[in-house]
């Protein structure tokens, strides 16, 4: 029988309080459970009007991809 380890999800406010003070990378962080790729999810920020105050050092963090392109369109 394998034991299994308790997973902990990915906490918006756990990885900010991570962060130096005054960051600007992470200063907005959104963590979606499932979504088709982290870039995807960033365009639809943009694209629904955010603003450019909100999406200066946005970070989006998934626990799940289903279409993720990895680095440099990698698959």
């Amino acid at each position: 029988m394998s034991t299994v380890n308790k997973f902990d999800w990915l906490s918006a406010d756990q990885l900010k309080a991570e962060l130096p003070r005054g960051a600007v990378i992470g200063r907005e962080i959104i963590v979606l459970e499932q979504t088709s790729s982290t870039n995807d999810a960033v365009s639809r920020v943009a694209s629904t009007g955010g603003l450019p105050s909100r999406l200066e050092g946005l970070v989006v963090f998934a626990e799940h991809q289903t279409d993720g392109r990895g680095q440099r369109g990698n698959r």
